[in-house]
């Protein structure tokens, strides 16, 4: 994988089978984008693209801001004329052997440009205290918008749906 591009489908085995080993009625953290970015970066990917089943482009957002890698989704019909990878063959047999159907095509398979547009934006933390002013003991509250905001690809609910992220989970 090394200097290459890793083509990588969308999910995981049995997403629809209720019998699946992998659950199949909500996605396991292995299946995230984030989970298979960090290991297509590991095996020496230079870019990654993720085929999915459809590609919203109004649903388009931040993939996985800090997995050090360049990603792009592309749609099953995509990965079909442009690269000749029958995306329908391969969910059925690794959905049949729960088992990678990884393979080099042989020849450069894509070249990934990608922008990055950076935004900054002013937030606000909140701190307050509570108790008489001449107390000896007081409580102190403090709170600050997350950084994930409502989750999403890098939030560790692995849900796709916009859910507030609760950074207790990554900052206990």
């Amino acid at each position: 994988m090394k200097g290459k591009v890793a083509v990588v489908l969308d999910g995981e085995p049995g997403d629809d089978d209720p019998k699946s080993p992998f659950d199949g009625r909500r996605r396991t953290p292995h299946s995230t984008v984030r989970a298979k970015l960090l290991l297509a970066r590991e095996a020496g990917a230079v870019a990654m693209l993720l085929v999915k089943k459809t590609v919203d482009p109004s649903k388009a957002g931040p993939v996985a801001q800090d997995a050090g890698l360049m990603v792009a989704a592309i749609s099953e019909g995509a990965a079909k004329a442009l690269l000749g990878f029958d995306v329908a063959k391969a969910r059925a047999g690794i959905d049949k052997t729960y088992a990678p159907a990884s393979k080099d095509p042989g020849r450069p398979a894509a070249k990934v440009e990608i922008e990055v547009l950076r935004q900054r934006r002013t937030v606000f933390n909140v701190a307050g205290v509570m108790g008489p002013a001449d107390a000896k003991e007081a409580v102190v509250l403090g709170a600050h918008y997350d950084h994930l905001g409502f989750g999403g690809a890098n939030s560790l609910s692995g849900s796709e749906e916009p859910l507030i992220h609760n950074g207790a989970d990554d900052n206990a």
